[in-house]
């Protein structure tokens, strides 16, 4: 598994000097397949978002030189979402991070998730020149990354390590291994939860919120509809729409009172039934019918969303921000998808 805090990458300080080996032009990507154009737009709206947050966290910093290191990120950022809009303006609108993580740990998952997005489009990019640009901004982020663990070690006397587990996996080959991937670490989560106590109940039945919200937003802007055009007689899409508003309703009901353990576990036993007929009929539905390819660019998408939702929303009872976030980054993709 790619841990990007294991490379150094390329410093901040050096990273405004190498614009010049790349010859970006906004007619490059027009002959480009959607995929690699998919992955021009998540980035460059992860890149507005990234400098957004470094502005707006420079100006919380408690001494002058960690606001400039913070403002120097934020000009890295700038600078590659620049250059991101030349090869494929994006109308979308930056997000906001924010949440009750502290400024050192959301910057940290900030920089990881822009790492692990990167590292997933290297991997995935035929196109010569864009593997170069993907090269370049990995190297840039894996630095940029280095300076906000420092910071936090700094601030926090906090290991940056200690928030890889709060990232989602990159590298899932196709959209329902991604959404297996997450039923698995969902499955874990309840079992944490069940077995804290006191304020690591709350914390823990925060994440475990947190987790299905996304898990479920992917699903309803991007799955169900593919299943709902691909066998709209069954409805099955509408029969597991319903299931998820009712998890979610007795989720709501478990986090009044978290003492609730008999509770806690019927909603688990709810949500293994659900998983297990998504695996058994959806999943297989959407493979059947959607080429791998395809599968494989929604799986990015749905990473970008998740990674954006990871730096912009803590985990927390009652999260709706985690899903307006997905919503908002899969929207270009949702609104591409057969009717």
């Amino acid at each position: 598994m790619f841990n990007p805090l294991e490379h150094p990458g390329l410093p901040v300080g050096r990273q405004g000097r190498h614009w010049h080996e790349l010859d970006v032009e906004a007619t490059q990507l027009r002959s480009a397949e959607p995929g690699a154009r998919g992955r021009v737009d998540e980035m460059e709206a992860l890149q507005a978002a990234a400098a957004l947050f470094n502005r707006r966290a420079a100006l919380r910093c408690p001494d002058l030189e960690s606001q400039r290191a913070v403002q120097r990120l934020g000009l890295a950022a700038t600078a590659r979402h620049d250059t991101l809009a030349a090869l494929h303006p994006f109308a979308g609108a930056a997000l906001s991070p924010g949440g009750d993580q502290s400024l050192w740990a959301q910057l940290v998952v900030q920089e990881c998730a822009a790492c692990a997005m990167y590292h997933t489009f290297l991997e995935q990019e035929t196109d010569r020149r864009l593997r170069q640009l993907w090269e370049l901004h990995l190297q840039m982020e894996l630095a940029a990354l280095h300076t906000a663990g420092d910071l936090l070690r700094l601030h926090e006397d906090r290991d940056p390590q200690e928030l890889m587990a709060t990232m989602p996996a990159a590298g899932v080959a196709d959209l329902p291994a991604m959404l297996t991937e997450h039923q698995s670490r969902i499955d874990e989560q309840f079992d944490r939860t069940a077995a804290a106590a006191g304020e690591d109940r709350y914390t823990a039945f925060g994440e475990l919120a947190w987790m299905i919200a996304v898990h479920e937003t992917i699903e309803e802007e991007i799955v169900h509809p593919l299943t709902r055009h691909l066998d709209p007689p069954d409805h099955l899409a509408d029969h597991l729409l319903d299931e998820e508003r009712r998890i979610s309703e007795a989720l709501a009901d478990i986090s009044i009172s978290l003492g609730d353990v008999d509770g806690l576990a019927a909603v688990h036993a709810m949500l293994l039934a659900h998983t297990r007929r998504e695996s058994t009929e959806e999943f297989p539905l959407l493979r059947a019918g959607i080429p791998a390819a395809e599968l494989a660019d929604l799986a990015t998408a749905a990473r970008a969303a998740e990674s954006q939702a990871c730096a912009g929303a803590t985990a927390r009872p009652g999260m709706p921000q985690a899903s307006d976030l997905v919503r908002d980054v899969l929207r270009p993709t949702a609104q591409q998808l057969p009717v």
